[in-house]
């Protein structure tokens, strides 16, 4: 098994770790793997960053801060927004302008370190005396968990987790209720038996577990995510059929396997024509759920389509 160790002593990696988020990292340093991002963050005792979403305008009746107002109005009438949505305006979808992020935020995933600390506090209250130095035993003997002996200690002990759920002193604890309440998996960390493997897991180096067994410092590695209520891009008619053509001729590959299988003996571009025809442009541009939205402004017609 591969020893991992933190970086904390690297003065250059330090400096970009303080102001990148652990993905921009990650990506940057690509030979490093998460478990030493993760050991570096314990041994600094330092928080996951918070990205900042740029460039996002708050959904107002005026829309002409935007480039191009009138794509940005058939969006809002589209889904329906108001005042307190966001939108950000990017150039990412084949280089142009009018792609929309609707109401992007950060969202903090992962477990807490209080969440890891509640876990194995709970965890030790529904356990006898007797119960809690048996597992202490065994964590410190650092066998592996495929160990014969090992695993008839975790069957065991499971069972006798199980026995204490139903003893009628704890029944109305705080501990009893947190594991067996409706949707416990969901709601705990990791739940009774999974709690039990975690503590008796030898093969990760920092294990959150562990150190909130031993009362010792939990690293926070959670991590920032953007999360969003859908990516759009916004075309006149003129511009979908030359975006989908593109997309198509461009990308030669789906023509070829039709040609090799048989099903077509047309040029590319009649190929391609027969292809939105038939199918549309939404399936071309859609990358959600294949649809074509629109909606007229002043006169003029937007088809909408979701990319993600």
């Amino acid at each position: 098994m591969k020893k991992y160790t933190h970086f904390a002593d690297d003065k250059e990696k330090i400096r970009d770790f303080k102001e990148l988020t652990k993905k921009e990292f990650l990506e940057t340093y690509s030979y490093l793997t998460e478990e030493e991002y993760n050991l570096t963050l314990y041994e600094l005792k330092m928080k996951p960053i918070k990205p900042k979403i740029d460039d996002t305008k708050e959904i107002k009746p005026d829309c002409s801060k935007f480039e191009e107002p009138e794509k940005v109005e058939a969006i809002i009438k589209n889904l329906g927004l108001s005042i307190g949505d966001t939108i950000r305006q990017e150039n990412s979808y084949y280089g142009h302008s009018n792609t929309y992020t609707i109401n992007p935020r950060m969202i903090l995933r992962g477990t807490s370190p209080e969440d890891y600390e509640k876990e194995i506090r709970l965890f030790k209250e529904l356990c006898t005396p007797k119960m809690l130095e048996e597992m202490t035993a065994q964590i410190k003997l650092k066998k592996p968990f495929g160990n014969n002996q090992r695993y008839k200690f975790y069957n065991s002990f499971c069972k006798k987790l199980d026995t204490r759920l139903k003893v009628k002193k704890l029944i109305d604890s705080e501990a009893v209720k947190y594991f067996t309440q409706e949707n416990a998996f969901k709601n705990c960390v990791a739940g009774l038996s999974n709690c039990v493997y975690h503590l008796l897991d030898i093969e990760r180096e920092l294990n959150e577990f562990k150190l909130a067994w031993f009362n010792k410092p939990i690293p926070n590695t959670q991590t920032w995510d953007e999360e969003n209520d859908g990516e759009y891009i916004v075309l006149t008619n003129s511009e979908a059929d030359t975006e989908a053509g593109d997309y198509l001729i461009d990308d030669p590959e789906m023509w070829k396997m039709a040609v090799e299988s048989g099903r077509t003996e047309q040029s590319l571009n009649d190929w391609a024509k027969g292809v939105l025809n038939i199918d549309g442009r939404g399936s071309i541009l859609n990358g959600y759920d294949g649809c074509e939205e629109y909606e007229k402004v002043n006169g003029t017609e937007y088809f909408i389509y979701r990319t993600n």
